[in-house]
């Protein structure tokens, strides 16, 4: 053998050895971890704090406390002692066969166990179980005196079988109902299982059918929410001994058309309306809110305005402490002008606006002042203000200019005031103790925002606010290699198009060579015109490759490349865009309105993923 081969020979057995006691020492690092030398009172500290950010009934091996019980033997010795850490229970879907069922009790059964005697979270749901009884929610029942959460999405008979836990229930604080009618001739007539329950306190109630009555604790309730078209609200919970604890109303069905008698709910802090068709005006006129902070009306058709208009006429004390104020309703015309105007001098503490976009006349009134009260400027310290965009949305040249108009009067850095003639104020050296406005002073917006639920309203509301590319005729060539380059990405990979990846993707040589060769494009593209590149997405595009921890981009270079792309965008970018750039899509249904703040911090990263 020759010299030359020998120490070869020996160069790939050493090397072989080296490798094997490298991958030794990889392998039992974890034995001098200092996490091996922490207390077992520390971990259990620890295991504590993360069965806190839990995801709730989830049967992940990835969530707590099923990974920690599985790192290793002494991890799991101690999450089996944490009896917290497995009181939330697995969302359980009902279902037929004794094999199903059997192996159900078991699973559940363990986990009951491992809890202890601490308090149980659960939740039931099924979508065909028809019977009038199930193995587990029998094993459930007879823990009924540690229920501390409970959600029910099952049949109306087969709630009827819970009547058993009736005066069983001392720790019960929140539970959810969802009735389902499968077999209305077994269903109840009055469901009263949670009547007597001492620490309820949230309840949610849904689906049950109008000859059902529901018999629920309901001076002690502080959160309630229905939509369930069975419950007749003025009998059985607008009485006067009913509400003197009820801080959050959530009505998500109204079955009735009969106004509410004169009533004072003292603690109700929100207060959450949704009719589909709202044509009684005076439903809510005579209830009285002297705490109330948050309202949220929802119809789909009707008179809202006018209805929140009697609401808040009528609760003075109320309408000052608003502090948040949604309304949604079919779009507004020009015999709805001057409405919102109205609406808005009744609560001029309003910091959080989410309106239905208004008629021009009201938007321009948000920034010059109700010309009917002495110009008295309206909710002067409204922070953030939202307008919905509906899919019917005829716009106008005005309503462009009132919205354009808006954005520029109040509009600014957080903290600050705008007054007539003056682009903002600072409000004080120590943000805790703000200046009081004075007169014809308000407070700017930190956010401005339109939305919608269809991506073509985006669109629409782009091309009416000159939000896009002008593509002079020169550039037209240079346009369109810049939609050739960013259809080439989303076909070798269509993940970068959303805000967040699907799946790691396996890659061949044949797909980094295509990939690299796009990238040699985009470096190589000469930038004239940085509206052209922002408006193409490709920045954002780009980042998303440079941020994004996928083994599959670090392992090819991409990320490496993309980020010498943004070293090469990001000053073309910020010098030509800060100045001009007004408005901004966030996400795919919504826009933004910029201040020069926003544009330099989000232009500055090369898009507008905020």
């Amino acid at each position: 053998m020759m010299a030359g081969e020998s120490n070869r020979s020996w160069e790939v057995a050493t090397r072989h050895k080296i490798g094997r006691a490298s991958n030794f020492i990889r392998q039992h690092q974890g034995v001098i971890s200092p996490l091996r030398r922490l207390p077992s009172e520390i971990l259990q500290e620890i295991f504590m704090k993360a069965g806190l950010e839990r995801s709730k009934h989830s049967l992940s091996n990835r969530d707590v406390p099923w990974y920690l019980s599985q790192v290793c033997h002494r991890w799991r010795a101690i999450s089996l002692l944490i009896s917290a850490l497995w009181s939330c229970l697995p969302t359980m879907v009902l279902k037929k066969g004794r094999r199903r069922a059997a192996r159900q009790l078991a699973a559940v059964g363990e986990l009951i166990k491992r809890a202890g005697n601490g308090p149980l979270t659960f939740c039931f749901l099924t979508r065909k179980y028809t019977s009038s009884s199930h193995p587990l929610l029998n094993l459930l029942m007879h823990h009924a005196e540690r229920w501390q959460s409970a959600t029910f999405q099952l049949p109306q008979n087969l709630l009827a079988s819970l009547n058993c836990v009736m005066n069983r229930l001392p720790l019960l604080e929140t539970v959810i109902i969802r009735a389902r009618l499968i077999n209305f001739a077994e269903s109840p007539t009055v469901f009263d299982v949670f009547s007597i329950a001492p620490r309820l306190r949230t309840v949610t109630v849904s689906g049950f059918t109008p000859s059902i009555r529901i018999i629920l604790p309901f001076p002690q309730l502080v959160n309630y929410t229905d939509r369930s078209s069975g419950t007749d609200l003025l009998s059985t919970i607008f009485q006067p001994s009913n509400c003197v604890s009820l801080e959050t109303l959530s009505i998500l069905e109204i079955s009735e058309d009969t106004p509410f008698p004169a009533f004072t709910l003292p603690k109700l802090t929100k207060l959450v309306v949704r009719e589909y068709n709202w044509h009684n005006v005076s439903y809510f006129c005579n209830l009285n809110l002297p705490s109330i902070e948050e309202i949220k009306f929802m119809s789909y058709g009707g008179q809202v305005l006018q209805t929140l208009i009697g609401l808040l006429s009528n609760n003075i004390e109320g309408a000052q402490n608003l502090q948040s104020l949604t309304f949604r309703c079919e779009s507004a015309g020009d015999a709805d002008a001057g409405l919102l105007t109205q609406l808005l001098t009744l609560v001029p503490n309003v910091t959080y606006l989410d309106a239905s976009l208004p008629p021009h006349f009201d938007i321009n009134n948000l920034v010059s002042g109700d010309a009917g009260h002495g110009n008295r400027m309206l909710v002067p310290l409204l922070e953030a203000c939202k307008f919905y965009i509906p899919q019917d949305w005829n716009c106008t040249p005005q309503d462009v200019d009132a919205l354009n108009a808006l954005a520029s009067a109040r509009c600014g850095p957080e903290g600050t005031l705008v007054a007539p003639g003056v682009s903002s104020l600072s409000t004080s050296d120590s943000q805790d103790a703000p200046l009081p406005l004075l007169s014809g002073e308000t407070r700017s917006l930190n956010t401005f925002l339109l939305y919608c639920d269809f991506t073509q309203g985006i669109s629409a509301a782009k091309q009416h606010l000159n939000i896009g590319p002008q593509v002079p005729e020169s550039d037209i060539p240079e346009w369109e290699a810049l939609l050739a380059l960013k259809e080439q990405l989303k076909e070798e990979m269509p993940d970068l198009l959303y805000i967040r990846p699907y799946k790691e993707r396996t890659w061949n040589l044949m797909w980094k060579d295509r990939m690299m060769r796009i990238m040699d494009d985009l470096e190589q593209f000469e930038l004239k015109n940085a509206q052209l590149i922002y408006h193409s997405d490709l920045p954002l595009i780009v980042r998303r490759m440079r941020d994004w921890s996928f083994k599959t981009l670090e392992s090819t270079g991409l990320s490496r490349r993309a980020r010498e792309i943004l070293e090469k965008w990001d000053p073309i970018l910020k010098r030509d865009l800060v100045p001009s750039l007004k408005w901004a899509s966030k996400g795919t249904h919504s826009l933004v309105y910029l201040t020069k703040e926003d544009r330099e911090f989000i232009l500055g990263f090369a898009n507008t993923e905020v």
